[in-house]
């Protein structure tokens, strides 16, 4: 669990940049997540079998809780938004398990990323990684940002260029660090 103090830190580290070097932050937290096997790149969903310190979250009793507080204690299934999701509310104390347990219901915890990445770009990250030309549906019913045929076509080729989801979420956590802050298929 991390302490009050830990939270002010990261809180103050992450507000202290720029939105491009925020980014890259969250990208590499991302890595380190997916290293550190916290994060298990999935398709197909944002954040499944969430755990809070190996046992499965259980949303009626920690629904109120911060997902900040207890951030090392986690371990789940996510795509690439989930994952940037997660690793966003490590530096920014916005989200409870509530949020986090009904992503597909709910536009708030999408509101908190949006306000670092830029809709463009968060449609993006979801046409690589899902690399499927109907995998964004986060993407189009959230973020109501369409892409040119041309960008989204250089997404979909992306992402099949590595055929597990691990292998794609490191390249494009990769390249969004390469490109400081911004996905450049």
């Amino acid at each position: 669990m991390l302490t009050e103090n830990k939270i002010k830190t990261l809180n103050a580290k992450f507000e202290s940049l720029n939105p491009a070097e925020q980014r890259v932050l969250i990208a590499r937290d991302v890595l380190a997540q997916v290293k550190k096997e916290k994060f298990f790149p999935r398709r197909g969903s944002y954040i499944k079998h969430l755990t809070i310190g190996g046992n499965e979250c259980d949303i009626t009793t920690n629904r109120r809780n911060s997902v900040q507080k207890h951030f090392d204690e986690i371990t789940c299934y996510c795509c690439a938004l989930g994952a940037c999701l997660l690793s966003a509310t490590k530096y920014k104390n916005k989200l409870e398990f509530q949020d986090v347990c009904n992503l597909a219901a709910s536009q708030s915890p999408w509101d908190l990323l949006r306000g670092i990445f830029p809709s463009k770009q968060l449609n993006m990250i979801e046409y690589a990684f899902e690399a499927e030309r109907s995998g964004t549906r986060v993407g189009e019913n959230r973020f109501n940002n369409y892409l040119e045929d041309g960008i989204k076509e250089a997404c979909i080729d992306f992402g099949r260029n590595y055929a597990e989801p691990e292998d794609r979420m490191i390249a494009i956590m990769k390249n969004i660090i390469k490109n400081k802050g911004e996905f450049k298929p």
